[in-house]
């Protein structure tokens, strides 16, 4: 089952084309779009500001490119949860409802084929992020 948001859907999915990204890059040539985690200093670790980023790129991509690369900056793919942005009061079944299934459902039952680029660490949560692609390619 498919996760398509509806008329609720956060501000910054419905000011798609405002949204500048902070913890990842995006780019699009040719009909190849790549989206880079780009938090090296934590091993890419995934933060609510990050996982609403990739949503929207994987989203963009989807209506203009032909496939889509995943891959990170530095020396590792992505090390999973940055524990340090979930509080004391985190809801974490909320945060895997609402954050987590539709980043990867988006990846996974996208129209255009997905690959990760894995070049380094994928643990946790970002192991789930590579396997959500069609085809993961990993370094040793």
């Amino acid at each position: 089952m498919s996760m398509v948001p509806g008329s609720a859907a956060p501000e910054w999915r419905r000011n798609r084309d405002r949204m500048t990204y902070q913890t990842i890059t995006y780019g699009d040539n040719d009909g190849l779009g790549v989206l880079t985690l780009n938090r090296p200093e934590r091993m890419n670790a995934l933060t609510r500001t990050m996982r609403a980023e990739i949503t929207d790129a994987v989203t963009r991509a989807q209506s203009s490119a032909r496939v889509l690369v995943l891959t990170g900056a530095g020396r590792g793919f992505c090390s999973g949860q940055d524990l340090s942005d979930a509080g004391p009061d985190t809801d974490f079944e909320k945060t895997l409802r609402e954050e987590y299934e539709p980043m990867l459902t988006a990846i996974y039952d996208g129209p255009i084929p997905t690959i990760a680029a894995v070049n380094g660490a994928a643990a946790g949560a970002g192991a789930n992020l590579a396997l959500a692609a069609d085809v993961v390619i990993a370094t040793e």
